[in-house]
């Protein structure tokens, strides 16, 4: 997805949410999300590059991709109230805006065109991922 759009669609996000947000800045290498955690919070992506992976049954990690700044994180597995198939990982230091799953589901359930951001955000982020394993 092109970065101005991605940027675009992260400030719309973070419109809704601007008393409910915090921002947090992260070292190097810190698991945010591990693989099989539940997810407690939507994360924007402020500054800097995240990694999705997985862990093998072996042990082995594989790099499923790379988050960049404005993309969101958590989407999925909040919406779902599922466990994260992969861990978000910090490449380097990270500031990102949590808005707390609570919050989220309840402004989701309240509004239509709020509903549709999210549902394009979803899509881009989707796009991404087919289009790195292309």
């Amino acid at each position: 997805m092109n970065t101005k759009v991605r940027a675009t669609l992260a400030s719309d996000f973070l419109e809704h949410f601007q008393a409910v947000s915090f921002s947090v800045q992260y070292p190097r290498g810190m698991a945010l999300i591990e693989q099989g955690a539940f997810v407690e919070q939507v994360s924007v992506v402020e500054e800097d590059v995240l990694k999705t992976a997985q862990l093998t049954e072996s042990g082995a990690e594989i790099i499923i991709g790379l988050v960049l700044p404005g993309s969101i994180t958590g989407l999925t597995s909040v919406i779902l109230r599922e466990r994260s198939p992969v861990s978000v990982i910090t490449v380097t230091r990270v500031r990102m805006v949590h808005i707390p799953a609570r919050v989220f589901l309840q402004r989701l359930e309240q509004a239509g065109l709020f509903a549709c951001q999210v549902y394009k955000s979803l899509c881009s982020e989707y796009n991404c991922l087919l289009s790195s394993l292309a």
